[in-house]
């Protein structure tokens, strides 16, 4: 067991010199054993007191109320078993108490040098050893004065790495991540990406933490109001060759056009940037179907199409025959083709660069269903327009994919 974990108590702390027989603190008392049932808390080297134990300073855990709280509830549950409970406490609940402690010093300092950012740079990179194991009222807490110190010093360039990575880790956490949104968390996170353009490490953790705030629907909208589509932009563009913000930043914007107008992304570059990102991971398959994923909901909108096929068609095209078994990404291209080929203005240029690849893929990928529906709608789309479009498809064998599907 840990001992002396902290120069003001701790949960589990000896309390004499003379509790190495019991393993923890007697308290000086010499009357009853370590192992008595009728020994008190104090007696097996727990307080009863959050006062005496020091866990009942307000000061020593500033505004994080939930992270006081919740080691107050533990710290009663487990004295309140006496010397009994102590026996039987399991070593994972004594280092997670343990991480708990450490956790509210860390705060502790960081609110008491505020005004310092190396050292809340540094007290952030320690955070980010603990945060993954907390629970949801220590995620609140520690995300509360990591915005803190983000938002003091806006153009420090490591503060601003280090705190947006705790936010993206806190972020995975569905309360905690939803605290953080209404602290405005999503702001500072795009703020950070404004202010630090050039910064690849720090990106792609801002990247990562926009990917988990866009997961629910009504972060969606608020994202692309505060500019958050052409700091992706910007990001994917400054680092073609980082796959992680390359797939982050592709998700986002597939999550951001399922709510906003995917007019508006497309006016902020995000064609080019997601149209980029395909022809620079064609080898890559999980960058590919977010790139195609984003390419799908901005298709979505007529008013896109025919952009997507003036710049991105041969490029549709080159990601199915470089992975010709792979279904999630045949099945998202035929989906772009579908699009493109109902169109009025990409509907010869459809069929001209695209007719080949729609019939190879549905011959290649016979047992996927969804490749086969979303084939068959675009050659239905490639069809509807005049009898000259129907003999080509006809003779290219367009007939006998639709009837092996």
């Amino acid at each position: 067991p840990r001992t002396n974990w902290r120069a003001g108590g701790g949960p589990f702390c000896k309390v004499s010199s003379n509790a190495d027989s019991a393993g923890w603190g007697d308290a000086g008392s010499s009357d009853k054993g370590a192992g008595s049932p009728a020994a008190s808390p104090a007696a097996s080297g727990f307080v009863d007191s959050p006062a005496a134990s020091g866990f009942g300073r307000t000061e020593s855990f500033g505004r994080n109320e939930f992270l006081r709280e919740a080691l107050l509830e533990t710290l009663e549950r487990v004295a309140s078993g006496g010397a009994e409970n102590i026996s039987k406490l399991k070593p994972w609940q004594r280092e997670q108490a343990y991480q708990a402690d450490k956790v509210s010093d860390l705060l502790l300092k960081m609110e008491e040098n505020i005004r310092d950012p190396e050292e809340l740079e540094r007290y952030c990179y320690s955070l980010l050893n603990l945060v993954y194991d907390c629970d949801d009222e220590e995620g609140v807490g520690i995300s509360e004065t990591v915005m803190q110190a983000v938002r003091e010093h806006p153009y420090h360039n490591k503060l601003q790495l280090r705190g947006c990575s705790c936010l993206r880790s806190l972020a995975i956490n569905e309360r905690t991540r939803q605290a953080i949104v209404h602290n405005g968390g999503m702001e500072i996170v795009v703020a950070a990406m404004q202010n630090h353009p050039e910064q690849t490490p720090l990106l792609d953790q801002c990247c990562s933490a926009l990917l988990s705030f866009t997961d629910r629907q009504e972060n969606q909208q608020k994202v692309a109001e505060l500019g958050a589509v052409a700091a992706l932009v910007h990001a994917m563009k400054w680092n073609p060759e980082h796959q992680g913000i390359q797939r982050a930043g592709c998700e986002t914007l597939s999550n951001i056009a399922t709510s906003a107008d995917p007019r508006l992304i497309a006016a902020e570059g995000a064609i080019e940037a997601v149209v980029a990102s395909m022809k620079g991971n064609l080898n890559h398959v999980r960058v590919l179907e977010k790139s195609f994923a984003a390419l799908w909901q901005l298709a979505r909108c007529p008013d896109n199409c025919p952009r997507i096929a003036e710049v991105g068609l041969d490029t549709i095209c080159a990601a199915m025959l470089h992975n010709p078994n792979r279904a999630a990404v045949h099945h998202r291209a035929m989906g772009c083709i579908r699009f493109l080929a109902a169109h009025p203005e990409c509907h010869s240029i459809t069929i001209k660069r695209a007719l080949a690849c729609i019939l190879n893929s549905m011959k290649g990928q016979r047992s996927q269903v969804e490749v086969q529906e979303e084939g068959c709608a675009a050659l239905l789309s490639l069809t509807a327009k005049s009898s000259s479009s129907r003999i080509r498809v006809g003779a290219g064998g367009g007939g006998d994919a639709i009837i092996q599907a």
